[in-house]
C-alpha cells in the first residue's frame, strides 16, 4: 500500500522498467508518463513517446491521450501531427473521458486537409490491426 514509506519516484520508475520491457501496458504507460513529466526520471520527450507508443498500441486510452499531446507538442514534422491526430481520435473513441478533452479539437485546428486524411487512414489502420489481433485471439486454442 505504500503507507508509512517515503515516496521515491526514481525507485518507482526502476520498478516499472522490468514489466514495461516485458510488454506490460500499464507499466509502459507509467514509465512514459514519468519521462513526459520528468517525475522520477529526467524529462525526455523521445523516451516518453517511445513508451507511450508501446502502451497505446495495446489500446490504453490514457497512453493514447498523453501520446497525442506529446507528439503534438513536439511536432517536429507533419508525421507527428498526423500521429497526434490519429491517437487523439482513437483515445476519444475508446474512452469517454478522453473524448471530453480539448486535445482532439486543438490538434485538428493545426492539421491541414491532407494531414487529417492521413490521420483518418492511420486510425483505420490501427482498427484493422486490432480487429485482426482479436480474431486471432478468438481462434486460438484455450
Amino acid at each position: 500500500s505504500g503507507q508509512g514509506v517515503k515516496q521515491d519516484r526514481a525507485e518507482a520508475a526502476r520498478w516499472f522498467r522490468a514489466p514495461a520491457e516485458e510488454g506490460d501496458e500499464e507499466a509502459q504507460f507509467y514509465l512514459g508518463a514519468m519521462y513526459e513529466s520528468g517525475c522520477g526520471l529526467p524529462q525526455d520527450t523521445t523516451e516518453a513517446i517511445r513508451w507511450l507508443s508501446k502502451s497505446a498500441a495495446q489500446r490504453s486510452p490514457r497512453a493514447m491521450g498523453l501520446l497525442a499531446v506529446g507528439l503534438f507538442s513536439r511536432a517536429r514534422d507533419a508525421r507527428d501531427l498526423i500521429e497526434a491526430y490519429a491517437w487523439s481520435h482513437l483515445a476519444a473513441e475508446l474512452d469517454p473521458i478522453q473524448a471530453q478533452t480539448s486535445t482532439r479539437k486543438v490538434i485538428e485546428k493545426y492539421c491541414n486537409g491532407e494531414q487529417k486524411k492521413r490521420g483518418k487512414a492511420l486510425v483505420a489502420e490501427w482498427k484493422r490491426k486490432w480487429a485482426s489481433e482479436d480474431k486471432a485471439a478468438a481462434a486460438a486454442p484455450r
